[in-house]
Order: C-alpha cells, then sequence, then structure tokens
C-alpha cells in the first residue's frame, strides 16, 4: 500500500532531493546524456526550483511503500484542473502498476 508525504520541512525536501539524484540519471543519462541530465538536475529539479514552485503552489510529494520512499509527485490545482507535473519511482518500484 502505497502513502504520501507532504514535502514541506527540511527533512522531506532533503529526502525529496536524494531521490531526485537516483531517479533522474536512471531515466533520463541513456536518453539525453549525463551533461544534460546535470544541467536539468541544476536548473529544473534543484532545492531552490523546487522551493519555489512550492511558493507558486505546486504540492511535491513523496510515494511512500511500508515507510520508505519509492518516488515523488508533483501537482496543482490550476483553474479546478489537476495539473500532474512529475511522477517518478525508483527502478526497483517500476512496473509494478503503483501510478494506477
Amino acid at each position: 500500500m502505497l502513502n504520501y508525504k507532504k514535502v514541506e520541512t527540511t527533512e522531506t525536501m532533503a529526502t525529496l532531493s536524494d531521490l531526485i539524484q537516483v531517479i533522474w540519471p536512471e531515466v533520463f543519462t541513456p536518453v539525453l546524456g549525463a551533461t544534460q541530465v546535470d544541467y536539468m538536475l541544476d536548473t529544473y529539479q534543484s532545492i531552490d526550483q523546487i522551493k519555489s514552485e512550492i511558493s507558486g503552489g505546486v504540492q511535491y510529494e513523496l510515494i511512500l511503500r511500508d515507510n520508505e520512499p519509492v518516488g515523488y509527485l508533483a501537482y496543482a490545482i490550476e483553474e479546478s484542473k489537476l495539473f500532474i507535473s512529475k511522477l517518478y519511482f525508483l527502478a526497483s518500484s517500476r512496473g509494478q502498476g503503483l501510478s494506477r
């Protein structure tokens, strides 16, 4: 069973950052190369950028399985519509239907 924990504290922000540093290279390096992934991490998934997005109304949540982080989700509600910005899982949790 999955649970969710809102990213709003220093601790949850650190956990999110650790997940991102593992997930993004796994997912994007084969497609974009390490240089581009490093740029994306520094620009689009840095702690400062995430804090800015949160200040602008984006919600980040850790996805937990058995109280262990296995992924994360970012979303916003815009004009009564749900906009899912990010939904990523660790390699060990992919392909199990968890995003259904």
